[in-house]
């Protein structure tokens, strides 16, 4: 498979955007040329060109330096988040940004991240649900010995009965929370599919 060659966003847009303004220069060249006819083609060459060097080279540069810090700078930050959240950081997505599309994109990364929390918090108190009858059963069976099951079997199948509710609840939180994680899992791997460049941060 051909690796394609990458370049940085903000070269490409500083990079047309001095292409364009030498072309510019270079039709506006072409119309001194054609009405004044007395000068020369060298003549034209000369007087131009170095204002395209000095105005392509100062667009360049701004333009690089601007689309580095405002749209580079953030996406880059954004792919990192996305690689920390493949390893187990969960923590809150800061990016220093105002351009709108790279907020709408962050804060679709924030909402993956509080919706994975929510799953886990989820998950731990269904974990804690579950946990709990079976304390009680395990402390029932090592004190049965003290006790005459038939004496308290008024008090022990009420008690049966709210724990076979809490086994419920908590297996419904449980598989409700593997359910959402499962659908975050697969929102990353869409992401991963649409951008190959993610993809590499993400496996």
């Amino acid at each position: 498979m051909e690796t394609k060659r990458e370049i940085s966003l903000a070269a490409v847009v500083a990079g047309y955007s001095a292409l364009v303004i030498a072309l510019g220069m270079a039709a506006y060249a072409v119309y001194q040329y054609k009405t004044n006819p007395g000068m020369t083609i060298l003549g034209l060459i000369f007087e131009h060109s170095w204002h395209v060097l000095v105005l392509g080279l100062l667009i360049y540069a701004t333009l690089y330096a601007v689309l580095y810090k405002t749209v580079v700078r953030p996406i880059h930050d954004l792919y990192l988040k996305l690689y920390a959240i493949t390893r187990g950081d969960l923590s809150s997505l800061e990016i220093d940004s105002n351009i709108v599309e790279i907020s709408e994109i962050a804060e679709g990364v924030q909402l993956l991240l509080d919706e994975k929390r929510t799953s886990l918090a989820l998950m731990r108190t269904g974990i804690a649900v579950f946990a709990l009858p079976l304390s009680v059963l395990s402390a029932l069976i090592a004190t049965s010995k003290y006790y005459d099951f038939m004496r308290v079997v008024h008090l022990l199948i009420p008690l049966l009965i709210i724990c076979f509710g809490l086994v419920v609840l908590g297996s419904y939180l449980i598989i409700r929370t593997m359910v959402r994680i499962r659908n975050f899992d697969k929102i990353v791997r869409e992401i991963k599919k649409e951008n190959e460049m993610l993809s590499r941060f993400l496996d």
